[in-house]
C-alpha cells in the first residue's frame, strides 16, 4: 500500500505531466515551427522570361494537381503555368468591361472541373484552361459592397448557384445569400450568427466549395466558420483562443474594427490557409506566419513559417525587413505543395508541407 507521501508525489507527478503536454501544446500554438520547405522560387515562367507579374491577388491549382492559374492585376491577364514545372502554357485576357474581358484590379480566380471561372466587378466569367471564353458571364447582384469584397466573397458550386455577400451590415440581417440557376434568392448565414446582440460583422473572405458548404473568415474578429448549403453551422474556430500568437497584433487593429492580419486565405479538401504577419518583431522570428486548419473539423493542424520568413538583420533606416521580401498576397494548395505568390518580390515561391504524409 502506497504511503501518503508517495499518493502525493504521483499526483504532484500527474499534475506536472498535465501542465507540461498543456505547456507544449501552448508552445506548439505560439512558436511555430519551420516546416516550409522551398522547392522551387521563378520571377517568370523558366519557358518565358518576357512574362513579369505584377500583383496576383488570386490564384488556384486544378484537383490533379496539373495546372497552376494566376491573376494579374497590370495587365489584367489569366496565367497558366505546369504547376510542376512552372513552364507557362496559356495566357490571356483583355482590359475592358465587355463580355470575358477583365479589369485591372483585385479578383477571385477558381478551377470547377475543366472550367476557370473569373469573378470581379459583379460578374462571373467562364474560360477554359487555353484561354477559350465559353460565351457565358454569370452576373453576381450589385451590392453596396466593394469590387474587392465581391471578388473576395462569391462562389459558385457544382449545380452553378452562385453565392455572394449581401453587402453587409447594416443594410442587411444576412451575411450570405444564393442564387439559384431560376434565378431565386435563399438566404442562408444571418448576421446575428456571430453576436448575441445581433451586431453584423463584414466578411473579409469566403470560399464555397462544390458541395455547396461555405468557409468565412469574419473581418472584425479573428473567426473562421464553416456553413452546410442550408447555411446550418458546422464548426467555428475563435483564433483568438487557439492562436495565442495572434493577440497581440489584433490588440493593435482592434479599435478600427478591421483585422488587418489577413494577407491570403485559402480552402481545399484537407486545408483552410491563412497567412497572418506578426507585429512582434524579433531576430530570428519569423514576420509572417501560416496557421493550417483541418477544412472538416476546423482543428488547428499547423502554425508554421518559411525559413525565407525569418529576419536576419536589424532593419534598415527606410524600415525594411528582408522577411518583406516574402509578404504571401495569394496562395493555392494540392497534395502537400504549398504555391505562394510574394507580394512585394513578385516572385511565385513553392514550398513542400514536411508534415504532408
Amino acid at each position: 500500500m502506497l504511503s501518503f507521501k508517495s499518493l502525493l508525489l504521483l499526483f504532484y507527478g500527474l499534475v506536472l505531466s498535465e501542465a507540461t503536454s498543456a505547456a507544449f501544446l501552448q508552445k506548439k500554438l505560439v512558436t511555430p515551427t519551420e516546416e516550409l520547405v522551398l522547392i522551387k522560387e521563378i520571377e517568370w515562367p523558366p519557358n518565358d522570361s518576357m512574362h513579369l507579374w505584377y500583383w496576383v491577388p488570386s490564384m488556384d491549382v486544378t484537383k490533379d494537381c496539373s495546372l497552376l492559374a494566376l491573376f494579374n492585376t497590370k495587365p489584367p491577364r489569366v496565367s497558366i503555368l505546369n504547376a510542376r514545372t512552372l513552364n507557362l502554357i496559356s495566357t490571356f485576357g483583355r482590359k475592358g468591361k465587355g463580355p470575358g474581358e477583365l479589369d485591372d484590379f483585385f479578383a477571385w480566380i477558381g478551377f470547377k472541373d475543366d472550367t476557370l471561372f473569373v469573378v470581379q466587378d459583379h460578374r462571373i466569367s467562364l474560360f477554359l484552361a487555353n484561354g477559350r471564353y465559353l460565351d457565358m458571364d454569370l452576373p453576381a447582384p450589385r451590392t453596396a459592397t466593394s469590387i474587392l469584397a465581391v471578388a473576395r466573397t462569391t462562389g459558385i458550386d457544382k449545380d452553378g448557384n452562385v453565392y455572394y455577400w449581401t453587402g453587409g451590415p447594416p443594410s442587411s440581417e444576412y451575411l450570405i445569400r444564393r442564387k439559384n440557376r431560376n434565378s431565386r434568392d435563399e438566404f442562408l448565414i444571418r448576421s446575428d450568427e456571430f453576436d448575441s446582440q445581433g451586431k453584423a460583422f463584414d466578411i473579409y473572405c469566403g470560399v464555397v466549395k462544390s458541395d455547396g458548404s461555405i468557409i468565412i473568415a469574419l473581418a472584425q474578429r479573428p473567426i473562421v466558420a464553416k456553413y452546410s448549403p442550408t447555411g446550418s453551422r458546422a464548426w467555428l474556430v475563435d483564433l483568438l483562443s487557439e492562436v495565442p500568437l495572434l493577440r497581440a497584433s489584433y490588440k493593435k487593429v482592434k479599435a478600427r474594427e478591421i483585422l488587418s492580419l489577413y494577407s491570403a486565405f485559402w480552402v481545399d479538401d484537407t486545408y483552410v490557409i491563412l497567412t497572418f504577419a506578426d507585429d512582434e518583431i524579433r531576430i530570428g522570428q519569423p514576420k509572417i506566419f501560416y496557421l493550417f486548419l483541418d477544412t472538416r473539423t476546423g482543428a488547428v493542424r499547423k502554425l508554421t513559417y518559411a525559413a525565407q520568413n525569418i529576419v536576419r538583420s536589424l532593419p534598415d533606416p527606410d524600415g525594411f525587413y528582408e522577411a518583406q521580401l516574402y509578404n504571401p498576397w495569394a496562395v493555392a494548395h494540392c497534395n502537400g505543395t504549398l504555391y505562394v505568390f510574394s507580394k512585394n518580390s513578385a516572385r511565385v515561391l513553392v514550398y513542400r508541407l514536411a508534415w504532408h504524409e
